[in-house]
């Protein structure tokens, strides 16, 4: 009887592990954020091909840059918490990058989630303060709220609306020249990002 207990107690932790192991795709889903990022790196999913609007108003689709690299991050112009942390890294990121591939080898762009509040104006305004040029790093927002919805569904995006703005996560976002997402870097790692895009690239 004795035994049968010493192996039951035994049997327990042994099961605990085996059933982690594979929830967490081996030892390594172990936050949301995690895995979000790894089902990314496996599955490439296809980006939705909606309908962008930058700071001068002008009308463009991923689509539209369909055979260049696309990096893009997620913000809202008002936002006064990570956001600026998020453009200040973009900035580096921008500066770092050699004007030959900036205009043949990829688009920056930082996409708006608060349509309604980030008109062309206000997107101009903040275009202005993290000297984004509005050619090869545009400032723009996806007008229509469905469409905006599902790119951020598809892209792993979480805002949560709160009284003054929106809880959301801030990260880095590579899309291929075949508008698949291909990888996702942490916004606080812009020489990384450099680096990953140096290595693909080839500058």
């Amino acid at each position: 009887m004795a035994k049968k207990s010493i192996f039951f107690l035994m049997a327990i932790p042994v099961f605990g592990i085996m059933l982690l192991f594979f929830s967490t795709n081996h030892f390594q889903a172990l936050t949301a954020e995690q895995a979000r990022r790894i089902n990314v790196l496996q599955n490439s999913p296809e980006v939705p091909d909606v309908i962008l609007e930058d700071s001068k108003g002008e009308k463009f689709t991923f689509s539209d840059y369909r055979g260049q690299y696309i990096l893009v991050t997620y913000i809202y112009a008002t936002c006064g918490d990570v956001c600026p942390l998020v453009e200040m890294n973009f900035n580096k990121i921008y500066t770092q990058l050699p004007p030959k591939i900036l205009e043949k080898k990829i688009q920056l762009l930082s996409i708006s989630f608060d349509p309604a509040q980030d008109t062309p104006e206000m997107l101009e305004h903040h275009r202005e303060m993290y000297e984004a040029d509005g050619v090869y790093w545009k400032i723009a927002r996806v007008p229509n709220q469905k469409e905006l919805d599902l790119l951020l569904e598809q892209s792993g995006v979480i805002v949560l609306p709160i009284e003054n703005g929106f809880e959301h996560n801030a990260a880095f976002y590579l899309i291929n020249p075949e508008g698949q997402l291909i990888r996702i870097f942490n916004f606080d790692s812009p020489n990384e990002v450099v680096k990953v895009l140096r290595e693909i690239i080839s500058f």
